[in-house]
């Protein structure tokens, strides 16, 4: 999976790069999505590296019978679980938001209608 991840990251990498120099004609320039991208891979490229951590620490525990490796590879579990506990809290609050907001304005412009 960690390979995966990491041919993932890597063309997500590229199409934003390659996205940086195209132009679109919806009014939206071509360099926006580009930064989009390059920020999602920034954002998938620390999971990546700790699970590449968390291998090479179970392999190098296996080897050697090492417990200190089996705890750094239980670190590294930690760690990503963490992240994308807080990536999952971060992306519900912006979509309750967002929500919020959606009502708000619906509200708002039923009031609006109400009075023409």
């Amino acid at each position: 999976m960690t390979i995966l991840g990491t041919v993932g990251v890597a063309l997500l990498f590229i199409i934003g790069i390659v996205l940086l120099f195209i132009p679109t004609y919806d009014g939206v320039p071509g360099a926006l999505y580009g930064v989009i991208y390059i920020l999602l891979t920034l954002l998938y490229f620390y999971p990546i590296k700790k699970s590449f951590d968390l291998i090479k620490n179970t392999r190098d525990a296996m080897g050697n019978a090492s417990q200190m490796g089996l705890e750094h590879a239980a670190a590294n579990v930690k760690s990503i679980l963490k992240y994308f506990d807080i990536l999952s809290i971060v992306c519900l609050s912006i979509y309750a938001l967002i929500f919020v907001i959606c009502f708000i304005i619906g509200f708002i412009s039923g009031m609006a209608s109400a009075l023409v």
